[in-house]
């Protein structure tokens, strides 16, 4: 095997030599580069892993914002509804209320009117029968061809206004 190995160009001290030198260099590449360098793979996979799970926390808390805004358009909207249906009852009871005002003022100057027309017509009669009582004692005049006392003027204008009240 020696000889196999001194064919093969294989020296003994040489491949020592070599063996340690692998195993300073193995050493020292671990201690100043493989070790810093897995310290900062570390620290960039924890700081990945941190920025993974504010992510996470920040879309859970997006998500809560969204409905909490949702739910508050939804009550805001059943708000802005029964505002509208609230004016819309008043808006009824106010046009029912004018109504009603505006019946029993039509009302009252119906009546008023139908009182001065009352008043008007008595008034009419009251002029007529005051005219119908000169007519009479004119005619009565006439026919009598003399004027009676007074007295007696309104003794028979008085039977005269009874007589054309009864017909």
């Amino acid at each position: 095997m020696n000889e196999l190995i001194h064919n093969l160009g294989i020296d003994w001290k040489l491949l020592i030599a070599q063996i340690v030198n692998f195993a300073i260099l193995f050493f020292l590449l671990k201690k100043f580069l493989i070790k810093p360098i897995l310290g900062l793979l570390e620290k960039r996979r924890e700081k990945i892993e941190k920025s993974l799970k504010d992510a996470e926390r920040i879309e859970k808390e997006l998500a809560r914002i969204k409905e909490k805004r949702e739910e508050i358009l939804r009550n805001a909207n059943q708000r802005v509804e029964e505002m509208l249906k609230e004016a819309r009852n008043m808006a009824d009871a106010r046009k029912t209320e004018i109504l009603e005002e505006t019946r029993k003022e039509t009302a009252r100057l119906l009546e008023d009117a139908k009182r001065a027309i009352e008043k008007e017509k008595a008034k009419l009669i009251d002029e007529a029968r005051a005219d119908l009582a000169d007519l009479v004692i004119l005619a009565t005049e006439k026919v009598v061809r003399e004027r009676l006392d007074e007295e007696k003027d309104r003794e028979l204008v008085r039977e005269v206004l009874t007589n054309v009240g009864r017909e």
